[in-house]
């Protein structure tokens, strides 16, 4: 009995304890969730403030912004010199609007930065251990807490960006739709520029010719930008409606008024050279392409007026219009109806086009989904390979649609890209730092190009890569059974073309050379003089002249090359 009762007490003072230790473990979450409330209505207060603050800033923004529209002068009459004070002007508010929209982001992104590390460095001090729970437990839950309130940060930093970033598209889209019209090819009458320009030949890297029209006589005036970069040279090539050439005069020994040079100004990269009628140049100054912040990014990009596919040839006239010659089995030729054409490329059964708007056109086999190109929009380049496409965005990142059994389709992680070429079953892009990246069938090598470096040119053939230095030298991968990549000491070469067996290179005087399998003569180039692009079909050749005319050689089975009666200007 005794036994019993002792047993009993010992239960009821066990009881006792466990209840108070209970008790006391309660008051001990209570406290500290209490602790945590109100950690959170601080964190709250915090992001209210700074959002409030940014509330205020982007409305005054806003209505600096509103007040600058305001000032400008509606008047539509407006000259040339005006023109570029007020583009000018434009890219200067522009500038200041984002420089200030990135010091409130900047600010905001401090101190949200400062407020939370606040947070997790008290946290180790203010969650106090349980007697109750282990070592391990009280690190597990201090470390809980650390990542909740790095979450927040991560939230609250993201949420903080895309506000401002939207409110700087906002606030700056009024400045940039203006200094568009102010750079647009319709503002600039026949009147107004004086001296119309018709075409540019491009001679190589930094040379080309402007060929102008004024007061019904016709001018070739040459025009070197060596030491501003291929780039630059390459941008204005593709935006010619921004130049503005002015004749200007000097008085003879009759005290007659002559022409003696013209002073051509690039509005887009603020440019200006006077060359006289005799092609002698002087510099008045250049300076650096102004970008817009954070805004848009203006890539270079080497369009193209010649492409040959499997068994056919295309070619883009001055005017945006596109014709077609040879096998049209798939309705890879139906481009007649195109129009406003920047660029074109042909795979084996199809046929693409980029639009001046960025958007693409396609025609011809759709199999693989290779013509399901109508939805894209920003593209700056377009490749066609044999059974797929792939196009470059103004961004820098790459699309693409078609056969992808090798994965040549598979670029929708690379960025940095500033050109693309689409081969067989592989396709090739050239960063923006010169190296080259490649996707795709790899039985041949064609894809080891990761250690290529100073590259400026790149194109994929059927199952051999090449790629174009800095140094006018040429370098290439993959299948050489038929010397197709027997390129090495070939000099001054400006531009390359890899068909299936074959590769051609344009050099800096005009002429051309070519290696690879000569079945159908498509290698026999060498007599070619004048050319300015070159473009290697499966087993022929088509290369371009200075005036608009074209030249061929090689496979003519389905008239791929009735070219000799083309006229591209």
């Amino acid at each position: 009995m005794k036994k019993f009762i002792l047993f009993a007490i010992m239960t009821i003072l066990f009881s006792g304890i466990c209840f108070a230790q209970q008790t006391q473990k309660q008051r001990q979450i209570k406290q500290e969730l209490m602790e945590l409330n109100i950690q959170i209505e601080q964190e709250k207060d915090v992001i209210k403030k700074i959002d409030l603050e940014t509330q205020i800033e982007t409305k005054r923004l806003e209505e600096k912004a509103q007040l600058m529209i305001d000032e400008w002068d509606g008047n539509e009459d407006i000259t040339i010199q005006q023109v570029i004070q007020e583009a000018v002007k434009v890219k200067q508010e522009i500038t200041e609007l984002t420089d200030e929209f990135e010091k409130i982001l900047e600010k905001n992104k401090k101190r949200i930065i400062s407020f939370y590390d606040e947070q997790i460095k008290l946290s180790y001090n203010s969650i106090k251990r349980s007697q109750w729970e282990t070592a391990d437990e009280y690190k597990e839950r201090i470390e809980r807490k650390k990542e909740s309130l790095e979450e927040n940060k991560k939230r609250d930093l993201s949420e903080n960006e895309n506000e401002i970033l939207y409110s700087m598209i906002y606030v700056t889209a009024p400045f940039t739709e203006k200094l568009k019209y102010f750079q647009s090819e319709k503002f600039y009458s026949e009147e107004e520029q004086k001296a119309k320009l018709i075409s540019i030949d491009e001679m190589n890297v930094s040379d080309f010719i402007m060929n102008i029209k004024y007061n019904k006589n016709k001018y070739s005036l040459e025009y070197d930008f060596l030491g501003i970069g291929k780039e630059n040279v390459e941008l204005m090539l593709q935006t010619q409606y921004q130049f503005v050439i002015e004749p200007m005069f000097s008085v003879n020994d009759n005290f007659e008024k002559e022409l003696t040079a013209f002073n051509v100004k690039h509005l887009g990269m603020k440019t200006e050279k006077i060359i006289d009628v005799q092609n002698s140049i002087m510099f008045k100054g250049i300076s650096k392409l102004c970008k817009y912040k954070a805004i848009y990014k203006i890539k270079s990009t080497k369009y193209k007026s010649l492409a040959s596919g499997g068994y056919h040839t295309v070619g883009l006239k001055k005017n945006g219009t596109v014709i077609a010659c040879g096998n049209n089995d798939n309705g890879q030729c139906d481009v007649s109806h195109w129009h406003d054409i920047v660029s074109i490329s042909a795979g084996n059964c199809h046929t693409v086009g980029l639009k001046k708007d960025g958007t693409v056109v396609a025609c011809g086999n759709n199999y693989y989904g290779q013509c399901n190109v109508s939805k894209w929009e920003h593209i700056v380049a377009i490749s066609a390979g044999k059974d797929f496409t792939v196009g470059l965005k103004e961004d820098g990142t790459v699309i693409a649609v078609g056969d992808n059994l090798f994965g040549q389709c598979g670029v929708t992680k690379w960025k940095e890209i500033v050109a693309i070429s689409a081969g067989g079953y592989h396709t090739v892009g050239l960063k923006e730092d010169g190296t080259v990246v490649a996707v795709g069938n790899n039985k041949n090598r064609q894809c080891d190009v990761r250690d290529w470096g100073g590259i400026i040119e790149i194109s994929a053939g059927q199952y051999h890569t090449v790629g174009l230095l800095k140094n006018k030298t040429v370098v290439a991968v993959g299948n050489n059974s038929n010397w197709q990549c027997n390129i090495a000491g070939r000099e001054n070469i400006v531009a390359i073309s890899a068909a299936e067996e074959h590769t051609v290179g344009l050099r800096k005087d005009g002429t051309v050379i070519s290696t690879g399998d000569n079945s159908y003569g498509q290698c026999d180039v060498e007599d070619w003089q004048n050319i300015t692009e070159i473009s290697a079909g499966l087993n022929y050749t088509i290369g371009l002249k200075g005036n608009g005319t074209t030249v061929f050689a090689g496979n003519n089975y389905y008239d791929q090359c009735d070219v000799q009666d083309w006229d591209l200007n």
